[in-house]
């Protein structure tokens, strides 16, 4: 005996799911996006709140997929170029020095 009434037990086994309509919701949308929705977006589309839809999601098993990191792969360095004005920034006749911050030009050939 599990020391409740037997009409208790029964009433209680024949009891609807009131989480019934929102897990289909819930899955639906999940279903919908890949997995790749988790709580808080498929909270945003239901416009319900985050902690229900965590709820029915740890209920139904649902996880989202992560994004993994990319990994970072240094690239080549290039030569650095020498120091012609030597910080004389000063020219005597117009167009003489161009101090820019450009290093490189992307063109349809390559870089410059």
């Amino acid at each position: 005996s599990a020391g409740i009434p037997k009409s208790s037990f029964h009433y209680h086994i024949g009891k609807a799911d009131p989480d019934a309509a929102a897990k289909t919701a819930v899955s639906e949308v999940y279903r919908r996006h890949k997995g790749r929705y988790g709580h808080r977006r498929i909270a945003a589309v239901l416009s319900w709140n985050k902690k229900k839809v965590q709820r029915i999601m740890g209920l139904l098993g649902l996880k989202a997929k992560v994004r993994s990191k990319k990994a970072y792969r240094p690239q080549a360095v290039g030569e650095a170029s020498d120091n012609i004005l030597n910080r004389e920034f000063t020219a005597g006749k117009p167009a003489d020095k161009w101090p820019t911050d450009v290093t490189e030009f992307k063109c349809t050939d390559g870089k410059l």
